[in-house]
């Protein structure tokens, strides 16, 4: 349903396992709706202060929180409030004037799919701003409706900093979302190879399954990345011989090429 005024599209699409969230440019309609408050003075509408925190309109910003406050806990008609999207548009300096501000917003308040704006400045990249989120206490934990945690996107959209920083802040490298993936398997469908390389080291588990009981190394060979499947093999011990539910090995799906190359690092399908 769309509502009157402005209208924020959604940044987040509901995917597949693995697949790579996309982060949209919301999108404003100008036929803007202002509302009256009972006495009659004009009222920041909370999709109209988003737009300011989304375009980096600082010095409107500032001067319209000024003005009350309370602006900084209006929410647009997806529950975001201006912090999310301070994240989203990739600006710190209002990041750091909203977390500035007292009393202190929740910086863990999520939107009606679950996104804090630690997923939000995870799956952009901007670590800066994660580091920011991270000192105020945003739990690198959360998990979105779709049970995605930051280090979900951040490890899907190799953003290897970020990655490394929400694992140096309690991130859990084993977290499964709702199809059973963990950020390894998020990494490896995409062949982000320092990416997964990373994740093992910070405890992910190598032979972890999703709900169609693959490992990352199933991943990487179905997407012929050939150099992260055997750097899984013979630098982490990925299990070849694991079967997925189809009963299928990562031989079993690895084209000719991808065959050549795994073949030498194996023995009788095994590590």
């Amino acid at each position: 349903m769309v509502a009157e005024g402005l209208q924020l599209l959604h940044y987040l699409n509901p995917v597949p396992v693995c697949e790579q969230t996309q982060l949209n440019t919301p999108v404003f309609k100008s036929n803007v709706s202002i509302h009256r408050c009972d006495t009659i003075r004009l009222q920041m509408s909370g999709a109209a202060i988003c737009r300011m925190a989304f375009e980096g309109k600082k010095a409107e910003f500032i001067a319209a929180v000024n003005n009350d406050t309370r602006v900084l806990t209006t929410k647009d008609e997806d529950d975001r409030q201006p912090l999310h999207w301070a994240c989203s548009g990739s600006h710190p300096e209002i990041v750091e004037f909203i977390l500035a501000q007292q009393p202190p917003v929740d910086v863990n308040a999520a939107d009606d799919s679950g996104w804090t704006p630690l997923h939000i400045a995870a799956s952009v990249g901007n670590e800066g701003i994660v580091r920011q989120l991270l000192v105020k206490h945003a739990n690198p934990t959360n998990t979105t409706d779709s049970k995605q945690t930051p280090l979900h996107y951040a490890a899907s959209k190799n953003h290897l900093p970020v990655s490394k920083l929400l694992l140096e802040h309690g991130a859990d490298a084993n977290a499964r979302d709702n199809t059973g993936a963990s950020p390894l398997h998020r990494a490896a469908i995409k062949g982000h190879t320092a990416m997964c390389k990373a994740l093992i080291a910070g405890g992910a588990s190598v032979n972890a399954l999703d709900r169609t009981k693959s490992t990352a190394l199933h991943l990487a060979v179905s997407e012929e990345h050939g150099e992260l499947a055997v750097e899984l093999i013979t630098a982490h011990r990925a299990d070849a011989s694991v079967r997925n539910v189809d009963e299928q090995s990562a031989l079993d799906l690895a084209s000719a090429r991808i065959r050549a190359l795994l073949l030498p690092h194996l023995q009788d399908g095994n590590p």
